[in-house]
């Protein structure tokens, strides 16, 4: 009885890591809702923006992006498996940002917040297929609900730190990206196809990451 006790206790701890590992690229989605809150007064200020149509498309493009991002993820999450779908959702973060960063022409701007909005529609589909799939059906449902403080997370530092230059909050989003797909590459196992007994093997091999 002891015995099984502590085995459903390190398994569960294991669920936890992987879910909250998986949740990471909804502090990226919460990151991207809240970007343009502080990002258009300043490039108002620095005269990159300067027309009320480039204001509102800038503003606004999250709409057409997000509308790519849940097929492309829908693609990677049949075909290739959760887990590289999530590893998948960074890259458009990480290429969005990089070219709004450069503030080199408003076409750039406007391409990069569409990438940006791909991954956050990637990971609004990605994240809760896998940790549904991850999880028992006892704590399924908080551990999907727990994206909800995560966006609020992500919506945090952007507001905090603001964007002057771009540069301080891009570097966060890029580490939080770099060490989601660290994790994500290390620490989850994957689901397709799989019964939770079978990912509950899979745990144990990954077990010495966590």
């Amino acid at each position: 009885m002891l015995a099984e006790k502590g085995e459903l206790k390190a398994q569960n701890k294991n669920l936890y890591v992987a879910s909250l590992v998986a949740q990471l690229g909804s502090f990226m989605m919460g990151y991207t809702l809240a970007y343009t809150s502080p990002a258009i007064p300043d490039m108002e200020d620095r005269g990159v923006l300067k027309t009320t149509d480039q204001i509102s498309w800038f503003g606004s493009l999250m709409a057409i992006g997000a509308i790519f991002g849940g097929p492309i993820a829908g693609f990677f999450v049949g075909n290739y498996g959760r887990k590289v779908a999530m590893m998948m959702c960074f890259l458009p973060f990480v290429v969005g940002y990089g070219l709004i960063s450069s503030l080199d022409n408003i076409a750039t701007l406007y391409f990069g917040r569409i990438l940006t909005d791909v991954g956050a529609g990637m990971v609004s589909f990605s994240t809760p297929v896998y940790i549904a799939e991850l999880s028992s059906l006892d704590l399924r449902g908080m551990l999907v609900g727990v994206s909800h403080p995560f966006i609020g997370g992500g919506m945090l530092p952007v507001n905090a730190l603001g964007c002057d230059d771009g540069s301080l909050g891009v570097l966060v989003l890029w580490g939080v990206c770099f060490l989601s797909t660290i994790f994500v590459a290390l620490c989850v196992p994957e689901t397709k196809g799989k019964s939770l007994e079978e990912i509950t093997k899979d745990f144990n091999r990954y077990n010495r990451h966590l």
